[in-house]
């Protein structure tokens, strides 16, 4: 009898556990970056944080990019390939926040117009697609003209559930499965000779 509660409590531990990763989210928190004439700034932040729920923060962990450099040729180019790039964009990203501010300038104020209309259009399609959160986005384009400067700060959190990104594992997985296997092209009652 003891053995069966012993059982039936890592079988209820297991559960909590299961359901507590299908519930969290990764955060990805990037803070104060600015360009200036392309040149980006030292004093950035970017963080990787775990949450459950999307309320209670397990883990956050910040990355420094100068020190975290990852060698190139340590990575198998035969693992990635289209279908795998394909099934990471189909990942659903959440925008949480976002505070992008861009000032803009070219000497022909006859181009910049057009310019800064299109990038306006790149942006909110953009920010559409990645379901941007409507009270937390702020973004705003500043033409500057008979000046060439290209300023660009930028706050922002974006969130995947883990959720999906065990869903896109498994299809990525199964793909490489199916496409491993061999198929026999022999019919079954062909005469053998």
């Amino acid at each position: 009898m003891i053995l069966v509660f012993f059982f039936v409590g890592i079988l209820v531990i297991l559960m909590i556990f299961l359901i507590g990763i299908l519930l969290s989210s990764i955060r990805i928190k990037i803070e104060n970056i600015r360009i200036n004439n392309l040149r980006l700034n030292t004093n950035y932040k970017i963080f990787i944080q775990l949450y459950f729920g999307n309320k209670i923060k397990i883990f956050s962990k910040r990355l420094n990019i100068n020190k975290d450099k990852v060698n190139s040729k340590k990575i198998n180019k035969r693992i990635i390939n289209k279908e795998i790039i394909k099934e990471l964009f189909d990942l659903k990203f959440n925008l949480e926040k976002i505070n992008l501010y861009m000032e803009i300038g070219y000497e022909d104020a006859s181009i910049l117009p057009i310019i800064t209309a299109l990038l306006n259009s790149i942006v909110s399609i953009t920010l559409l697609k990645m379901n941007a959160n409507k009270k937390d986005t702020k973004y705003f384009i500043k033409p500057n003209y008979n000046t060439d400067i290209l300023k660009i700060y930028f706050d922002s959190i974006i969130s995947i559930k883990i959720v999906h990104i065990i869903y896109v594992m498994c299809k990525i997985i199964k793909k490489g499965r199916m496409k491993d296997e061999r198929t026999s092209n022999r019919r079954i009652n062909a005469v053998q000779p």
